[in-house]
């Protein structure tokens, strides 16, 4: 026989009434959201699996596989266009923000271009940057995996594959260029 105290019944029910209200407040860019998301996607599914939230401008949270594969696979009724999460003020992040046919014919023109073959030339520049990431938190032992290594590898390696003209002084040029657009859409997307 299971004996349950009032008092924690009450306990639960302000803890879920806690995660609720945290849930429908949800920011992705913020750090004490990303402390405790796997606690409210966990409250999400078994309580409320497609969420609302207002933060970043409002977006829906889509928490069980099955509901993930249909908006994935159901591009004209989930579509991509008009959704940006950090306003960059660009209109469009081709393939990204579209949906077919147009993503479609923006992939079927990029994908060669991200193939093992045409990426082979910039291998050891991809171990390198790795390196040079993981070496400025190492000593840490802990790092923000998006925005100090995920974010900047993928940039870096972005603008060394397509400015491969460059030389090394452009591209760090360019690579500031990119990092100052970024900040600058980060910076838009608190104030806003």
């Amino acid at each position: 026989m299971t004996t349950t105290h009032q008092g924690d019944n009450q306990q639960d029910l302000a803890d879920q009434q806690h995660l609720a209200e945290r849930l429908s407040h949800f920011d992705l860019f913020s750090w004490e959201d990303q402390r405790v998301k796997w606690e409210l996607f966990d409250y999400a599914r078994g309580k409320c699996p497609v969420a609302h939230t207002d933060g970043n401008g409002g977006f829906y949270i889509v928490s069980r596989y099955e509901d993930v594969r249909r908006v994935m696979e159901d591009w004209e009724t989930f579509s991509s266009t008009e959704s940006p999460l950090v306003p960059t003020g660009v209109p469009s992040l081709c393939p990204i923000d579209d949906d077919p046919p147009i993503q479609s014919a923006a992939r079927q023109l990029l994908n060669p271009l991200f193939s093992r073959k045409a990426l082979a030339p910039y291998e050891e520049a991809m171990h390198q940057t790795a390196r040079d990431l993981i070496d400025a938190f190492v000593d840490r032992g802990s790092a923000e995996i998006l925005n100090e290594y995920a974010g900047p590898y993928v940039g870096r390696m972005l603008t060394k594959v397509i400015f491969n003209d460059l030389t090394e002084e452009e591209l760090n040029a360019a690579q500031q260029l990119a990092l100052a657009v970024a900040e600058g859409a980060r910076a838009i997307s608190k104030s806003g």
